[in-house]
């Protein structure tokens, strides 16, 4: 993950997670509210992207705020499992040290 600060972006960490529990984030009648998607990356071999779905709700306020609601969930689940680093060096250290 990158933050972005006044004089650009900057290195805080990788999120470590297995798809499977981005894929459970949602409703209680089995709907989906993510989609993941093991892309072509190259030498990138730990490396996926995330697609959200979009409520379609009586109004659009109430699709507004469940699609935060969701987004604010998987920000969660993705803080839960960020291990941090200020450095590449750092970030690999980190993670070889977790054995991943």
């Amino acid at each position: 993950m990158l933050a972005r600060q006044a004089d650009g972006q900057s290195l805080i960490g990788a999120v470590v997670m297995d798809a499977k529990s981005i894929r459970e984030l949602g409703s209680s009648d089995g709907d989906r509210w993510f989609g993941v998607y093991a892309t072509d990356a190259g030498k990138k071999t730990h490396h996926a992207d995330i697609t959200g779905t979009f409520p379609q709700l009586a109004s659009k306020s109430k699709s507004r705020a469940a699609q935060d609601s969701r987004r604010y969930r998987l920000r969660d689940l993705m803080a839960s499992s960020l291990v941090r680093a200020e450095t590449p060096d750092d970030l690999l250290a980190a993670l070889r040290a977790a054995g991943i």
